[in-house]
């Protein structure tokens, strides 16, 4: 069988799951929209910061100790992004979405800005979020979507996305305001854990046991320190190598880009010890 073969029933068999766990889903799905238990009384684990931020990387460490949870990532699953936007705008609630009572931790990173209707109706929820430097957020975001430079990333849609009310057409400075209000609406929620990726990075083993001890989770050392270096986000999405902490300074961003992203988020840079790009002192 040749390299095209393999593609090909790689595809197949990844579709042919997606549709299992789908009819999976609904058939579980039954009972819980018969009976409808709100609040939840179901213990839930969400991670969430803004996108870009290696939430993929610690979700995936953090949870491989428990073989049998049920996680939900954004992924293939589409319908994630019209919960937190509607529910954000109020058009709907977070029981307009029983599907989520399916499982038992979720990975999505737009939750960031429902985490009060959520420890609403999951009051039993361990709450994590992941804080990384603004400026390697949007460097980031570059290279995720494979775009030449800033200009082209106006061109991307997620960049252009209006459920967060933000005026401004800069696609830079549209980022950093994404990338602020994620990180207000978290600060102004009790009991979240905050994890800055950069502490991470510099401590991965540690930073996944604390962690898992604070969800209450098993950890499993070994088999994180086996994995922590490789890039844990599907080649479809990164096929580059995790570049970690500092990206920016080599990246696209000119210094406009960094002056604008710098000006937007100011005080929680500071508050997060994110020196300016003037200083070069490592954060």
């Amino acid at each position: 069988m040749g390299p095209t073969s393999v593609s090909i029933s790689r595809r197949i068999g990844n579709r042919l799951r997606r549709v299992y766990r789908e009819l999976s889903d609904l058939a579980r799905l039954a009972p819980i929209r018969m009976f409808r238990r709100w609040p939840c009384p179901d213990r839930k684990l969400l991670l969430v910061g803004s996108e870009s931020s290696g939430s993929t990387a610690i979700a995936n460490l953090l949870f491989l100790s428990v073989p049998t949870l049920r996680f939900l990532e954004e992924g293939q699953n589409q319908w994630v992004w019209s919960a937190y936007q509607q529910v954000h705008q109020g058009k709907q609630g977070i029981t307009d979405y029983p599907r989520l009572q399916l499982f038992d931790a979720i990975k999505v990173p737009g939750f960031a800005m429902i985490l009060q209707q959520f420890k609403e109706n999951f009051p039993d929820s361990r709450i994590v979020y992941i804080v990384r430097d603004p400026r390697d957020f949007v460097n980031s975001a570059i290279k995720t979507w494979k775009v030449d430079s800033v200009a082209d990333l106006a061109a991307v849609s997620w960049s252009r996305e209006n459920w967060l009310a933000i005026p401004d057409t800069d696609p830079v400075v549209r980022l950093a305001k994404r990338w602020r209000a994620y990180l207000r609406n978290a600060m102004a929620t009790p009991d979240v854990v905050f994890v800055r990726y950069e502490d991470f990075c510099a401590d991965k083993t540690g930073t996944i046991e604390r962690l898992a001890a604070t969800m209450e989770i098993p950890f499993a050392r070994d088999r994180v320190a086996e994995l922590q270096n490789r890039q844990l986000s599907h080649t479809s999405v990164r096929d580059y190598e995790p570049v970690g902490v500092g990206g920016w300074r080599a990246g696209k961003l000119e210094p406009q880009h960094i002056a604008a992203i710098e000006a937007t988020c100011r005080e929680e840079m500071s508050r997060w010890h994110y020196a300016p790009a003037g200083n070069q002192q490592d954060t």
